[in-house]
């Protein structure tokens, strides 16, 4: 048995088929290579969630930094992202082997990373690599059938890992590295092979019959996925992907099978139920937030109860108002047994929190994020989970965002601001990679990276081709002194020389483990300039006249555009499919009888006679859009708000009663409003109208006040209904409603009705 390992190597690099199964060989990278050494020392390899780890450095640093530490103004901004930083700074000295605990110099760097080291600190990978370099060093770890082989040289590997390895084949293990790095290639792509490895400055002349090296350009990166989607499967060639998710998309969208792709270094939208969960702390009250909250597809409240808050949201314009009450209370009431309504009650409350004040209360995100957890640890553990293993391991993200979230919240102070909150949740909350897509039968022989070829392939087919940036120097912040410093006291760290070596070295495996190349390169992807890569680069100055000079310029034709029916459903979830055959879907028409209006006002006839068939669209067939409900529009808003504050001034309350009442309270009253009508008056954008809307409002009551007392007039009621009367002329079936904004009486029992405008020129209305 064999281990093959490589840096530049995933789990499953790049065979030729024709060597068929080679059973019990293993092919590993750095991290498998860690994993399968662990295994045979007996050790077990279980690393802590990155997240969690930076709660624990973060509640050391709370303890141990203080106004003395070079970090405490940076740690007073944003401490996560400064626990986050140090615990990087800190893994990657571990990871070399350097002990915190046992180091006695007196380098302000190491000995600040040392007195921050947590008392019993969770391990991540590198501190299994620090285990690996001690257990290596004791002794054999392998059995006497296993050797390994490493598919590189020496010195092109981390010095950490040739350490470890060394010490193996001291014990007797057998380790062997490919050395050689030869031409494998004829005709063109053999001459660009010769020329590097020759480190020639002579430029290379291509013979323009010869097909060993080919470069395609296109104008956009679309275009470039969707020829090699649409042109026929090489079987004896090898594709590396640059942008797997996107190709899967074109994939999907031509119904052709799908290569295997993750979502590098993403955000998906469940997993962002923690963000927008935790950014409802937000005062004043973020309307957008909430429309996101309550539109995110898998949520812990019920979706029916969610379109409904929505639509009542976005209707009235705020919340906890006439409108979003009736909403939770028709929900809740949907069930006729008191202890399901109870639990409905308190789902609402529990992951609906509304904040009264921009100070934070730790207590509620503590009850918010702990519920939240609770959630999707049930979900997880349901003996049939309803979604794909996609959505699954963005729960468990959550499930763990949360409990990290808990545990950096136990030493902070009882009132925050929601800044802190979000830095915290942003530096939890980092971008992952997910798995999206499974590879499927008969689809393109596709590698994960460019070094990710164990044999030579006949043929390399490698777009679009991008520079997409490398791992960074982990040894950054420290000087060549330091770095000898930390080699003194028995670590194993490398120089940025090293470390641009195995980048580069990987980085041309692509162009030396291939007889054939063809390279597709785009110009622009969603209209903006994309970055050339390195290599791409590095062959456009050795080739005489450049990679133009050899340029085939391809073009799309209409065969290649797509129509709906050519999109296939890949479902493979029979709890999610059972679901939809027990869907009982009714006619558009069946479906708004419940909620048809039950009288029209003079508006909506105003419509009808002027624009009858956008009436019978909107009104009658129900033609509205799917999308995200959205905020109503400011001037709307500020009518609304408007209309709600005199409401609430003047209804029920004699005159002078209502004067007083406004004069002492008219804050308390505007802010209610606001929040009941007009939060989108609250985001940022809107701050002037806010602040003109409370003044003048506080002016109009005054006037309106005076005009009330002047005229000797009583208030009866405001937005007063009249009964509905038929209008005979238009059929039996239709009813007419109307609704005075405030209507009076004067001393002789007659009736005045007052209609409201808002407006913001200064000329006057009256109703």
């Amino acid at each position: 048995m064999t281990i093959y390992y490589n840096p530049a190597y995933s789990a499953t690099p790049y065979r030729k088929r024709e060597k068929g199964v080679d059973v019990g060989n293993i092919y590993c990278g750095n991290t498998q290579l860690l994993q399968r050494l662990l295994f045979y020392a007996g050790v077990p390899y279980i690393p802590t969630r990155n997240e969690e780890r930076i709660a624990c450095y973060h509640a050391s640093m709370q303890d141990k930094v203080d106004e003395s530490s070079p970090f405490y103004k940076s740690f007073q901004t944003d401490s996560a992202g400064m626990s986050r930083t140090i615990l990087a700074w800190r893994d990657a000295l571990v990871e070399v082997g350097w002990n915190a605990k046992t180091y006695t110099g007196d380098n302000i760097k190491l000995a600040l990373i040392r007195d921050i080291e947590p008392d019993v600190m969770p391990k991540g990978e590198a501190d299994y690599w620090y285990t690996l370099i001690k257990v290596a060093s004791a002794g054999r770890i392998l059995p006497e059938n296993i050797k390994i082989e490493v598919t590189c040289a020496k010195n092109e590997i981390k010095p950490h890992i040739a350490h470890i390895l060394d010490m193996q084949q001291g014990f007797g293990v057998s380790v062997v590295y490919r050395t050689e790095k030869q031409p494998c290639a004829t005709g063109n792509l053999g001459k660009i092979q010769e020329a590097i490895i020759g480190k020639s400055n002579d430029k290379i002349v291509l013979d323009e019959k010869d097909c060993t090296f080919r470069y395609i350009s296109f104008a956009n990166e679309d275009d470039a996925l969707r020829y090699v989607a649409t042109e026929p499967i090489d079987e004896s060639a090898v594709y590396f992907c640059s942008k797997p998710k996107r190709f899967d998309n074109t994939l999907r969208l031509l119904g052709k099978p799908t290569i295997g792709s993750s979502m590098a270094a993403g955000s998906p939208q469940v997993v962002q139920l923690f963000m927008l969960g935790n950014g409802l702390f937000e005062y004043p009250l973020n309307i957008h937030r909430i429309i996101e909250w309550l539109n995110l597809p898998i949520n812990p409240i019920d979706r029916g109860l969610r379109r409904a808050l929505c639509n009542a949201l976005t209707e009235s314009g705020g919340i906890n108002n006439s409108e979003w009450n009736k909403a939770k209370s028709d929900y809740i009431t949907s069930s006729e047994d008191e202890k399901e309504q109870k639990k409905l009650a308190k789902q609402t409350d529990i992951f609906l929190p509304i904040p009264d004040s921009d100070i934070v209360d730790a207590a509620s995100v503590k009850d918010f994020n702990d519920n939240l957890r609770k959630w999707a640890t049930k979900l997880l553990a349901m003996e049939e989970f309803p979604y794909d293993d996609i959505v699954r391991e963005q729960i468990a993200s959550i499930e763990s965002y949360c409990t990290t979230l808990i545990k950096m919240l136990d030493k902070a102070p009882a009132e925050f601001s929601f800044l802190d909150l979000q830095l915290w949740c942003k530096n939890i909350a980092q971008p992952s990679t997910y798995g999206q897509y499974d590879p499927e039968v008969s689809s393109h022989t596709t590698i994960s990276s460019m070094g990710d070829l164990h044999d030579i392939a006949d043929s390399i087919i490698w777009f679009p081709a991008e520079d997409s940036g490398v791992v960074a120097y982990p040894f950054e912040i420290f000087n060549d002194a330091e770095l000898a410093e930390i080699e003194s006291s028995g670590a194993i760290p490398y120089k940025r020389e090293h470390h641009t070596l195995m980048n580069q070295v990987a980085m041309q495996r692509i162009l030396f483990n291939a007889k054939a190349l063809t390279i597709i390169e785009a110009e622009k992807c969603n209209g903006e300039k994309v970055a050339r890569h390195p290599l791409v680069l590095q062959l456009n100055e050795c080739i005489q006249g450049g990679l133009r000079s050899i340029v085939q310029h391809k073009t799309l034709i209409e065969e290649y555009t797509t129509i709906d029916s050519q999109v296939i459903n890949q479902s493979k979830n029979p709890i999610l499919e059972e679901l939809g055959k027990q869907v009982n879907l009714k006619e558009r028409h069946e479906r708004y009888e419940d909620v048809a209006k039950q009288a029209e006002s003079y508006s909506s006839l105003s419509q009808l006679i002027q624009h009858p068939f956008t009436y019978v669209c909107e009104r009658c067939a129900k033609l509205d859009d799917h999308a995200m409900p959205s905020a109503q529009d400011l001037e709307k808003t500020l009518g609304n708000v408007a209309h709600l504050i005199i409401e609430k001034v003047f209804d029920g309350r004699p005159i002078n009663e209502a004067c007083d009442y406004y004069k002492t309270e008219y804050e308390t009253i505007f802010e209610e409003s606001v929040n009941e009508k007009g939060l989108l008056l609250r985001l940022p954008e809107y701050a002037i109208d806010l602040r003109r809307l409370k003044n003048k409002m506080q002016d109009a009551l005054d006037k309106l006040a005076e005009a009330i007392q002047k005229n000797d007039l009583t208030v009866d009621a405001c937005e007063y209904d009249f009964k509905q009367a038929k209008w005979m002329e238009a059929g039996d079936n239709v009813t007419l409603g109307s609704r005075a904004d405030m209507l009076l009486s004067d001393k002789r029992g007659g009736k005045v009705i007052f209609d409201f405008k808002y407006s913001r020129s200064k000329s006057r209305k009256t109703g």
